[in-house]
């Protein structure tokens, strides 16, 4: 998916990076991140990486 047509769907509340570009896969791991996969963060028990 283009990063572009993903963000045209979503309300963002804050964006750091490209714009354009393919994402090829998501991941939730900021330790681990992968050229070319979509960072999520996801709000936990414990932490909430909406802080990092």
């Amino acid at each position: 998916m283009n990063v572009s047509a993903l963000l045209s769907e979503l309300h963002i509340i804050e964006q750091k990076g490209i714009e354009d570009g393919e994402i090829i896969g998501i991941c939730s791991d900021s330790r681990k991140p992968v050229k070319g996969h979509l960072f999520v963060a996801i709000r936990g028990e414990r932490f909430d990486a909406h802080t990092l």
